[in-house]
């Protein structure tokens, strides 16, 4: 299913400070919050509202204060979002 773990697969430790490899998918990568903010056009105050709002994708923990998101997932999001033109445009 996944190729064997090692190199581009972010190390996770859980608790015990064992680790683990997270499978990714192909050419997909993790991004900080500050990225997907300047994706996006948001401040990383508005991105934790629409996380949990439930309006944008959580958020992968990585350890006690880290958090990503996958690449794929952002611009999922991004495609599915309204498209601005001159009709709607006010």
């Amino acid at each position: 299913m996944y190729p064997a773990f090692g190199a581009g697969f972010p190390l996770l430790r859980n608790k015990t400070g064992a680790s683990r490899r997270l499978p990714v998918k192909e050419n997909d990568r993790l991004l900080r919050a500050t990225e997907v903010c300047q994706m996006i056009g948001v401040s990383r105050t508005t991105l934790h509202r629409i996380v949990k709002t439930g309006e944008f994708p959580p958020a992968i923990r990585i350890g006690k204060r880290g958090s990503r998101w996958h690449l794929s997932e952002v611009v999922e999001w991004m495609d599915s979002r309204p498209v601005a033109t001159a009709e709607n445009w006010t």
